[in-house]
């Protein structure tokens, strides 16, 4: 699950052509937790010349599967590892085009094999990702029981979705998205930190969303919830689930004929006020004729614009995959500021309590740890111009989790409280109350585990100094250089 793998691969990144695919099956044979099913890549040389039409993507559910009744048993209690199928089914990258007609994603509810069709747990974490600069056509397609999307469009442009409709699996929230799955692996994965623990509502995945995205065309599309943790009572209330189809820093998008069913907001613009389904009932379901504004209004406003570390088309990057890239060139939705962390210097404090607390926002460190774990997923083997791939997001990362870090029992930042410590020469001859206090040890060990700070010999002098005087143990020695070769040598 770990490290996804690709099981399809259509033209490399940057062919143009033709390919046709049809009347086609694309399966598993589980476990299979990091099986990538489809990764699309090839643009057309013609309008239509690639296309996808009348094939399916299944994942467990029948015969030959390893994934039936008597393998994953709805309800078993506990997430059977031999039952997680999938890390994503279908990607389509920036470099491709394609028109899709008839695809059914599905990653199975019940077993089709067994007369009785019992219901079973399987889990795939993603459905379909789009990052296509088109033009790309979807027209009938579908996307079920996914753990955290049904269809994710990011940084994509040029998109027609005609007909498209989504399932929520009937497990959730037991386990909660985006459990069993780690985020991150994917540029833009949501990772549903703002669901309180008590919620059963908001733990679930997403229908679609649209994330950094313009000129998208969405003709028609039935996002549904049918049950929650296996129980129907939510139908009839109407509640399933809280939000089905979100849209961020988005453009020139164009919603028509949208149907809902149990999910409490229809459309969901990030800072803005939801579209309620409440309020658009229509009989047994909730519809809209159309949810549209002005074409250059960004919808889906949040905190910071966010930057980004590369741009996909620079130099430096020609010779690394298309995922890689991606990764590498996904924004980063923190303060500006926090790109001063880039600098290999001393992480102290800003002694400004705003600017803290704004490079502090929770979603820029959950956008960082995203950064990280996909471009370390994504880019494994590789390197840039000697260095590691996560060098860059790697270090502001580390600038943000020292400069973040708060005492629990105060819950002032610790680079505050150090900086008001009084000065003395030598670290052995600090006060046992000062140099053995949380926030002096916890930032000396945590820049002692990161290749990223900048923890040398005389960091690592102070913390043997903590560990002798305060009678601590662990290690104390200098983390791995960055500016080593890669793990694995890359692909041909």
């Amino acid at each position: 699950m770990s490290s996804p793998h690709i099981a399809i691969r259509v033209g490399q990144e940057m062919d143009v052509g033709i390919v046709e695919i049809q009347d086609l099956l694309f399966t598993v044979s589980g476990p299979t937790a990091g099986a990538v099913l489809m990764e699309w890549n090839l643009h057309e040389s013609t309008q239509g010349s690639a296309g996808l039409w009348d094939s399916h993507f299944r994942v467990g559910g029948a015969k030959g599967s390893n994934l039936q009744t008597s393998d994953c048993p709805k309800e078993s209690g506990t997430v059977k590892k031999d039952c997680i199928a999938a890390a994503l089914i279908l990607r389509m990258t920036r470099s491709s085009s394609a028109y899709l007609e008839n695809v059914w994603v599905w990653t199975a509810d019940h077993d089709l094999d067994r007369f009785s069709q019992d219901q079973i747990d399987i889990y795939a974490a993603r459905g379909i990702l789009i990052e296509s600069q088109g033009p790309t056509w979807l027209y009938g397609t579908s996307s079920e029981h996914h753990a955290l999307y049904q269809y994710e469009l990011y940084q994509a442009k040029d998109i027609v979705m005609g007909m498209i409709q989504t399932e929520s699996p009937y497990y959730q929230p037991v386990p909660r998205a985006p459990q069993p799955f780690i985020v991150g692996q994917f540029p833009a994965d949501p990772d549903f930190t703002n669901c309180t623990t008590s919620s059963a509502t908001c733990p679930v995945s997403w229908a679609l969303r649209i994330i950094d995205s313009s000129s998208v065309y969405l003709l028609g599309a039935g996002l549904y919830s049918w049950f929650s943790d296996y129980s129907q009572t939510c139908v009839d209330n109407d509640l399933c689930e809280d939000r089905a189809f979100e849209i961020e820093k988005s453009f020139d998008i164009w919603v028509y004929n949208l149907v809902t069913k149990a999910t409490r907001d229809m459309v969901s613009p990030a800072g803005e006020i939801p579209t309620y389904a409440a309020a658009n009932k229509n009989e047994f379901l909730s519809s809209l004729l159309a949810w549209v504004r002005k074409s250059k209004d960004i919808i889906g406003s949040r905190e910071f614009p966010g930057f980004t570390m590369w741009s996909a088309d620079v130099e430096a990057l020609s010779s690394l995959p298309s995922a890689c890239k991606t990764s590498l060139s996904q924004k980063v939705k923190c303060d500006p500021w926090a790109k001063m962390f880039l600098k290999d210097t001393y992480r102290g404090s800003l002694n400004n309590d705003t600017l803290i607390d704004s490079i502090c926002d929770g979603t820029c460190g959950a956008s960082l740890k995203g950064l990280f774990d996909s471009v370390q997923t994504g880019c494994i083997g590789y390197n840039i111009s000697g260095s590691a791939p996560t060098k860059y997001g790697g270090q502001i990362w580390s600038g943000w989790n020292e400069t973040c870090l708060k005492d629990p029992a105060t819950g002032d930042y610790c680079n505050d409280v150090i900086n008001g410590f009084s000065g003395v020469i030598y670290t052995k001859d600090m006060s046992e109350s000062k140099l053995c206090s949380l926030c002096f040890v916890e930032r000396l060990k945590m820049m002692q585990s990161s290749s990223y700070s900048v923890y040398d010999k005389y960091f690592q002098a102070d913390l043997e100094v903590v560990h002798a005087q305060c009678g601590l143990s662990g290690p104390t020695t200098m983390p791995p250089s960055l500016d080593a070769p890669p793990e694995f040598p890359p692909d041909p």
